[in-house]
């Protein structure tokens, strides 16, 4: 298929062309989320665990602690350490990757003490 956006060919050979008509969710049981910023941060998140309970499972990922979210389902049978082995923490400027290794397992627990609330 050949296809000219502002006067460039954007040609696509083999990639199957394929439409998304709907998504949809049902609500979550119960969901929390626990962040860390800093004040030189200029209102940046740094790292960020977001956790929601759905059909009785539990669902946990992070945002910040490398360079793309990362789902953490070894954290997900309720032991913040174990957040560690989904996870591989980076430098950026932000923050080291020794700061994150050591906070990512302090932002998880948070998040399972949350959800322990609200069930």
């Amino acid at each position: 298929m050949n296809l000219t956006v502002n006067g460039v060919d954007t040609s696509i050979e083999s990639a199957p062309l394929t439409s998304l008509l709907d998504v949809s969710f049902g609500a979550p049981e119960a969901a929390a989320s626990a962040s860390v910023r800093r004040p030189h941060a200029h209102a940046y998140t740094i790292m960020a665990v977001h956790g929601a309970r759905v059909g009785g499972e539990l669902r946990l990922a992070a945002t910040g602690v490398g360079p793309r979210a990362v789902r953490l389902r070894a954290a997900e049978q309720g032991e913040a350490a174990r957040a560690l082995d989904d996870a591989t923490p980076a430098d950026d400027a932000l923050a080291s990757a020794w700061y994150r290794e050591r906070t990512l397992p302090v932002l998880v627990a948070r998040v399972l003490a949350d959800l322990a609330e609200e069930a």
